[in-house]
């Protein structure tokens, strides 16, 4: 009898400590925006003169990756997964809310959208940098299977994970 209840009490805290802790207190906002780059080349030219043909349409996407928190919270993001790709996290706390983007692809009609409301929360910008081998990524990566937007952070010495299902789309910035 003791071994069954040994064996329950242990299979009940081994799926505890599996399953991804999420802080309802901590709110996450991600934006994709393609980005198309204006006049693309047909390809480089090699020393030999010939035609090196590029295999990218030349549409790139900049993510726009926002997470607030309570002001008294130490929140310490660790990596990000984006559509299922991994990448370190470098954040910058923002001071200002609302967070805006304006698109000015139209200069006679720019674009104002609102990336994160009025807050009194702590605001920090996740940047995505090049990836870096995590113990957590299991977890992570599984929850990026079914989103499109992962965050892993660290706060109060206890590791959490914020996930958006779709990424919002900005509308498309033209370069020149």
């Amino acid at each position: 009898m003791n071994l069954k209840l040994v064996f329950g009490t242990m299979l009940i805290v081994m799926a505890g400590m599996a399953k991804a802790q999420v802080n309802s207190n901590v709110k996450l906002y991600g934006y994709i925006q393609p980005v198309l780059p204006g006049i693309i080349a047909k390809g480089d030219i090699d020393e030999s003169g010939r035609l090196i043909k590029k295999k990218s349409d030349g549409v790139m996407n900049n993510y726009r990756i926002y997470i607030t928190a309570p002001n008294s919270y130490r929140l310490y993001p660790i990596a990000i997964w984006i559509k299922g790709s991994p990448y370190a996290a470098r954040a910058e706390v923002i001071t200002n809310t609302p967070v805006v983007a304006i698109n000015n692809t139209i200069p006679s009609h720019p674009q104002t959208t609102t990336l994160v409301p009025q807050t009194n929360q702590k605001v920090w910008q996740i940047t995505p940098l090049p990836p870096i081998e995590s113990k957590l990524a299991a977890k992570a990566k599984a929850m990026a299977q079914s989103n499109e937007l992962v965050v892993s952070y660290k706060l109060n010495g206890k590791y959490y994970y914020a996930a958006l299902e779709k990424l919002s789309l900005l509308a498309s910035e033209a370069r020149q």
